[in-house]
């Protein structure tokens, strides 16, 4: 099964090919903050939103995901639309990165891009 996900290292092509695949419909709540499988999850085709529950300010959206990248289970993440979702064992994780350091890497940018695009967020929202 091809994962069709553009720039996509070949090592995290082999690790979403083990995966298991669930689609979601619009609306649809793919993860609720805390839950506790140990999964990493990868948007193979659509787009979800990630919410984060601000104090006094409600839910705010910290990030629009699309295909190639990750999340896990840190807060709600609901679908956009129709997607299909990789659900990688905490197991085929970790043998994956011992196998592929470039692989944590990976990972690594895609969380410090998101967590400086929410940082510039939560700024701008403040100076309103």
């Amino acid at each position: 099964m091809k994962t069709g996900l553009p720039g996509s290292l070949p090592e995290i092509a082999a690790v979403l090919e083990r995966a298991e695949r669930k689609r979601f419909a619009a609306g649809d709540l793919i993860v609720s903050e805390g839950d506790n499988s140990g999964a990493l999850y990868c948007v193979v085709s659509g787009a979800v939103t990630v919410q984060v529950d601000v104090l006094q300010a409600g839910w705010l959206i910290a990030a629009d995901l699309g295909p190639g990248e990750f999340f896990g289970e840190f807060a709600p993440v609901r679908a956009c639309g129709e997607c299909e979702i990789a659900v990688i064992t905490r197991q085929d994780f970790q043998e994956s990165i011992q196998q592929c350091p470039a692989l944590l890497m990976h990972l690594t940018e895609q969380a410090a891009r998101r967590l400086r695009a929410l940082k510039l967020h939560t700024r701008q929202r403040k100076t309103r």
